[in-house]
């Protein structure tokens, strides 16, 4: 069986990184044949921030990599930004099945966290468009980038982008109940609770 992983890296290596990893690792002792498709944000930035609707050259790279690799079946950590919304399209065009890991609520709201000026912010969850957060400004304390980041991912609610997805993995039982009373329209049976986790380290006695 080849399975791909799909994720974009962070600047500063975090939670996210080590998760994909881990499961690279453990597939592989499970005979599993494993390949990563990464995208950087850390070069072009600004174009990629542009083109976050939709990147045609993570399009092409990763039509390309499903050509190499051909996959049964594709996970998806992370599309944000250099990845974007393009990556679903290829893997439908591809005709490859997908599922994702949601580590945070990016489709819900701009801050991904819920959290804003030290306190839970809740009010993008259920809105038809987050207003109140581009006036907060809550991604990267910036209306502009914010506002860039709802109208991307408004559009591709409006496209059933989001739909395309065959199964979304979630981390907690808390999670898949702020996605299911979300204004996404995600079913309960798109949604999957499967817990992070990290390797035993091994300790030496001495």
């Amino acid at each position: 069986m080849n399975v791909l992983i799909i994720h974009c890296s962070y600047k500063y290596r975090g939670g996210e990184d080590t998760v994909v990893c881990e499961e690279m690792r453990i597939l592989e002792k499970a005979g599993i044949r494993v390949d990563l498709l990464e995208f950087q944000n850390d070069k072009r930035s600004l174009l990629k921030l542009i083109q976050m609707p939709f990147n045609f050259s993570s399009y092409w790279q990763t039509c390309k990599k499903i050509d190499r690799f051909k996959p049964d079946i594709v996970h998806i950590h992370n599309l944000h930004f250099a990845g974007s919304a393009s990556v679903l399209y290829a893997l439908k065009h591809k005709r490859v099945p997908f599922v994702t890991t949601l580590h945070n609520y990016r489709l819900l709201c701009p801050s991904a966290i819920l959290f804003n000026d030290g306190q839970l912010y809740l009010k993008s969850v259920k809105q038809i468009f987050p207003w109140d957060a581009i006036r907060k400004g809550v991604y990267k304390n910036s209306k502009l980038l914010t506002f860039w980041v709802s109208i991307t991912t408004k559009l591709h609610q409006c496209l059933g982008t989001w739909q395309l997805c065959s199964k979304y993995i979630v981390l907690t039982e808390h999670a898949q109940k702020v996605y299911l009373e979300s204004k996404l329209g995600l079913g309960e049976n798109k949604l999957i609770i499967k817990p992070n986790f990290c390797a035993l380290p091994s300790v030496t006695p001495t």
